[in-house]
This record gives C-alpha cells, structure tokens and sequence, in this order.
C-alpha cells in the first residue's frame, strides 16, 4: 500500500504531465491558428487575382 506521501508525490506528477499536454495543446492549437490565417490570406489574394482576370478579359473582349 502506497504512503500518503507517494500518493501526493503521484498527484503532483500526473499535474505535472496534465500541464505540459495542456501546454503542448495550445501551442499546437496558436500554430493551426497561424497556418490558417495564412491560408485565409492566400485565398483572399486569389481572389483579387481571380476578380483582376475577370476584368482583364473584360476589357479585351471591348477591344
């Protein structure tokens, strides 16, 4: 049978190791948010290019 004193030290590890996932999730979770933010920003410059084609063919289709 485990001392109160093992069971604290335990307790305190599991915390420990509880802390560090949580710590490791959000890094994990501010990364995905980067790496999406800079997909938003690259699906917001094709469409710029998309709407610049658009009234490029436009114009050359007046000439």
């Amino acid at each position: 049978m485990k001392s109160d004193r093992e069971n604290a030290q335990e307790y305190n590890d599991l915390n420990q190791i509880d802390a560090w996932k949580t710590k490791n999730l959000h890094s994990k979770q501010d990364i995905l948010n980067m790496e999406l933010g800079e997909l938003e920003f690259e699906i917001a410059k094709l469409g710029r290019i998309a709407r610049l084609l658009k009234i490029q063919t436009e114009i050359e289709s007046y000439l």
